[in-house]
């Protein structure tokens, strides 16, 4: 048990591993957000049935699978660096149209929502990408805290949706941008710094293939 854990605190102290890890689990915590206040915002906020509901719950499950998909696709003749950009940047405009528009018709929150599950289940593979290449050595512990990071911070999106908001829409909405303004400002820093090792552009096509 002692040394498991020496194993994590080893690999969580590689300064590249880590400050990805953080600017890459930040979009669990809007992500989560919405699954737990989903049923809520459906059901009680516009008032459909629980069958309804699990329609609109589908729509954006299946946005959630499409997202690596498109990555692995926009990857053959796009720079990982420009996807990462162009995604977090999608996902602050998808939290501005929830904030204004989100609250209208259940169809429209949908709708709206789609670029930031879409974009930020994208940038996951370049993401894991990235932070196993900081740590080669230990793959395993990595791959653990990258688990733990991801859900850990997810569930502080679930605690802060759950306080009693008289607007819970607007609120996911504002957490949509300031995650993605947040997650862009950190990319366009901590990519550019020298302890961060940049896995080059062809493992990255080998895998698209």
């Amino acid at each position: 048990m002692l040394q498991a854990l020496c194993r994590l605190c080893r690999v969580a102290g590689n300064p590249g591993f880590s400050s990805l890890l953080i600017l890459f689990s930040l979009p669990s915590m809007s992500a989560l957000a919405f699954i737990a206040s989903s049923s809520y915002i459906y059901i009680n906020g516009f008032g459909l049935s629980a069958q309804v509901y699990s329609y609109y719950y589908a729509i954006n499950a299946i946005a959630m699978i499409f997202g690596p998909m498109l990555y692995m696709r926009v990857s053959r003749k796009c720079h990982r660096r420009s996807i990462i950009i162009v995604c977090f940047a999608a996902i602050s405009a998808s939290g501005l149209l929830i904030s204004f528009v989100g609250g209208f018709q259940p169809w429209i929150l949908t709708i709206v929502l789609l670029p930031a599950t879409i974009c930020g289940n994208c940038v996951r593979t370049p993401g894991a990408n990235l932070m196993l290449e900081q740590q080669r050595e230990d793959t395993g512990s990595a791959a653990a805290l990258m688990s733990f990071s991801s859900i850990f911070i997810g569930s502080i999106g679930m605690t802060i949706i759950s306080l009693n908001w008289s607007n819970t829409i607007l609120v996911l909405g504002i957490m949509n941008i300031l995650i993605g303004l947040v997650c862009e400002a950190l990319w366009l820093r901590i990519s550019q710094k020298p302890y961060v090792m940049q896995v080059p552009e062809r493992y990255i096509a080998a895998a698209s293939r």
